[in-house]
């Protein structure tokens, strides 16, 4: 459900209002554009890694969730859920604003720069949210400067150069992630690296493992 609110949120509010098909069924309006954006964009990239959902023990890890816990078990409307959903929301938001920001040109409609240069495809739009996640799981604060960061976006068109040898799917959404936190890197001085949060999870557990094996090894020897 949390995914779901935040991305009706993202769809109601901010530079992404009205961009989002949030109901299957939804009906185009005479004279309105099409809606090129997917719920399901949002909602599973959200909830496996932003949230962290651990699907085994119904329990949450993401970069997100840890920035700002809710209670699962409680309603939204909660002091402790609507605080959280307060700062997921405004995260999101600033982090999107960002990102759009470098499609804004003089006299032009920013969605049709958007549109023209790629920014709206679904690829697109999941590589951004894995950058999200990686640029919070690596500063795990909420005091970050997105559009510094995304400076690079200025000069990025996902249908030309380089991004024109990644097609859709995986291998596009892995590449735009890629070579975005690459040249994030460069113009900024970081070390943003894009790890699944699945192998983030077999890491910790292999490190657990081993320090377990090497506790009991220390006390069978004293």
């Amino acid at each position: 459900m949390w995914p779901s609110l935040l991305t009706i949120d993202l769809n109601e509010n901010g530079v992404l209002k009205g961009l989002i098909k949030t109901k299957e069924l939804e009906k185009k309006k005479p004279n309105e554009r099409k809606k090129p954006i997917q719920t399901t964009n949002f909602v599973r990239t959200i909830l496996e890694e932003l949230l962290g959902y651990i699907s085994n023990t119904d329990e949450y890890d993401g970069p997100l969730y840890t920035l700002c816990k809710f209670n699962k078990n409680s309603k939204v409307s909660t002091t402790q859920n609507r605080r959280a959903f307060k700062i997921h929301s405004a995260m999101l938001q600033s982090y999107f604003d960002a990102v759009m920001s470098f499609t804004k040109e003089p006299n032009k409609d920013w969605r049709d720069v958007a549109e023209s240069r790629g920014f709206l495809t679904s690829s697109a739009i999941k590589a951004f949210l894995l950058v999200f996640a990686t640029i919070l799981r690596t500063e795990r604060n909420r005091n970050i400067d997105f559009k510094e960061n995304l400076k690079p976006l200025a000069n990025t068109d996902f249908t030309k150069g380089a991004y024109a040898q990644y097609r859709a799917g995986y291998p596009a959404i892995n590449g735009y992630t890629k070579d975005l936190l690459q040249e994030i890197n460069t113009h900024t001085g970081k070390k943003y690296q894009y790890t699944p949060i699945g192998k983030i999870r077999k890491k910790l557990k292999r490190l657990l493992f081993l320090f377990s094996v090497s506790y009991h090894l220390h006390f069978a020897f004293i």
